[in-house]
């Protein structure tokens, strides 16, 4: 019986807060019990990974990690690859689209987009398949462009903030490091001494040898407070 893989993917680490991941995986369960199939239980999910810029498809990407698997042999052939939508897999330049879908077609994957139904396949008959092929292009080339739009826009915005800030003297953005805080003027940094004490406490423990779980549960012993409110490390 034919396996299927869910792969779950969203670029920006806000998007975690919000509903993004169970969508995609109750998709990716839903299409797989109408055709009688389970989902295989192994993750792949690019969490905060841009399909635009390629990092799902580097070293570190889960993207990768599938494709990696397939042709190691680990994910057998015919087995189907369930996204959302095709634009989870790519937002690159379309010949960099059918670069993608193309490899994981030759290696005996099926594409399915769980939102329209579409399939991608070697073994579908030549007219389908290149139907397929086509209606895939051009969502591919419509999502490039949308990601293409947006980045102009964020670049004139950063262009407009840099341009504002060095007239006014004000700082771009109130996101900073944890242990700064705003003034009111919105014009210089002011250090928060507790925070930045615990920080440094923690670096020093870090570079001592003492793992992340170590720290954690060393700085709850102790009844050091959390950097962001919340009741433990």
């Amino acid at each position: 019986m034919a396996v299927a893989y869910s792969y779950v993917r969203f670029s920006t680490e806000r998007q975690q807060l919000g509903d993004s991941v169970r969508r995609q995986v109750e998709k990716a369960e839903a299409w797989a019990k109408a055709r009688g199939l389970t989902v295989d239980t192994t993750s792949y999910r690019d969490l905060g990974k841009s399909a635009f810029t390629g990092k799902h498809l580097s070293d570190g990407g889960y993207l990768k990690a599938f494709i990696d698997a397939v042709e190691n042999g680990k994910i057998p052939k015919g087995a189907y690859l369930l996204v959302e939508s095709l634009d989870r897999l790519s937002r690159q330049e379309v010949d960099d689209a059918l670069e993608l879908f193309l490899r994981l077609n030759r290696l005996g994957i099926t594409i399915v987009d769980t939102t329209s139904g579409q399939e991608f396949s070697r073994d579908q008959p030549r007219f389908e398949r290149q139907m397929a092929l086509n209606a895939m292009l051009n969502y591919a080339w419509r999502a490039n462009e949308e990601s293409v739009m947006k980045s102009d826009r964020l670049a004139r915005a950063w262009a407009s903030k840099r341009a504002e800030a060095a007239k006014s003297g004000k700082i771009i953005t109130k996101l900073g490091p944890i242990w700064l805080n705003l003034n009111a003027e919105g014009t210089k940094w002011i250090v928060d001494k507790r925070k930045a004490a615990l920080v440094k406490e923690l670096y020093e423990l870090a570079a001592a040898g003492y793992g992340s779980p170590t720290i954690a549960r060393t700085f709850n012993k102790n009844k050091k407070p959390t950097l962001t409110g919340r009741p433990h490390w």
